[in-house]
């Protein structure tokens, strides 16, 4: 099931491990965590952008991988606060 795993990634990054976040980023887990962001439901949003800032504790170049989901990070943002008005 997509929310136990992600939730398992999530507790795993928690850690922060370096090498743990450098394993993520070498898996390529970031496209999948935008993949989450994008038309998912909001408990799996809510878990990648968890995620995203769990590898963003890491080292700076580890920080820097997650600039890349920052566009959508602004988008899922950006519609809350207009909801919420």
């Amino acid at each position: 099931n997509n929310l136990e795993a992600i939730q398992y990634i999530r507790n795993v990054l928690s850690t922060g491990d370096w090498d743990a976040i450098q394993m993520a980023l070498d898996c390529k887990l970031i496209p999948h965590l935008i993949s989450l962001l994008i038309n998912r439901t909001e408990e799996l949003r809510i878990e990648a952008t968890w995620c995203l800032t769990n590898i963003a504790t890491g080292s700076l170049e580890q920080t820097r991988a997650v600039l890349e989901a920052m566009p959508y990070l602004i988008q899922i943002l950006s519609s809350d606060v207009e909801r919420a008005s």
